[in-house]
């Protein structure tokens, strides 16, 4: 349960980088990594 539940924070992460890739600017992306870190 506890590995799943990590599982699923590196994929949310993931997702919200590969949002911000896909609309956002360069700073936007650094902000984005610091906000998610």
């Amino acid at each position: 349960m506890f590995k799943n539940g990590i599982f699923k924070t590196i994929k949310n992460k993931m997702k919200g980088h590969y949002e911000t890739l896909k609309r956002g600017t360069q700073g936007e992306i650094i902000i984005s990594l610091f906000l998610l870190d």
